[in-house]
């Protein structure tokens, strides 16, 4: 299965409630990554691809996963998540305005 999603970085930046939104998408390793990004632009552009992703999981798995519970592992510079016996490989682009993802369960 394939999932696919695209987020305005915008539309992440101007959250006025982020906290809640960060500790609702990001697993707890996840929100220590973000705090230690140098920009609040980069931040942005980082959380932006993390819930594409993790919306581009959801579309592609056959079972229910809250965000939270999804933590992208990164090895040898390729982003994955896996979830029983699954895994599911990713791709996150940013380009100006918007983060897109994909997510290929292999």
């Amino acid at each position: 299965m394939l999932g696919i999603d695209i987020v305005e970085i915008n539309r992440i930046a101007s959250l006025h409630h982020k906290e809640k939104f960060i500790q609702r998408i990001l697993s707890a390793k996840e929100q220590v990554e973000y705090r230690q990004l140098s920009s609040e632009q980069r931040k942005n552009q980082w959380l932006a691809g993390r819930f594409a992703a993790k919306e581009a999981i959801i579309k592609a798995m056959d079972q229910q996963l809250f965000m939270r519970d999804i933590e992208l592992v990164k090895q040898n510079n390729k982003l994955f998540f896996i979830v029983d016996n699954n895994k599911v490989v990713l791709s996150i682009a940013h380009e100006k305005h918007y983060a897109i993802a994909s997510a290929l369960v292999v």
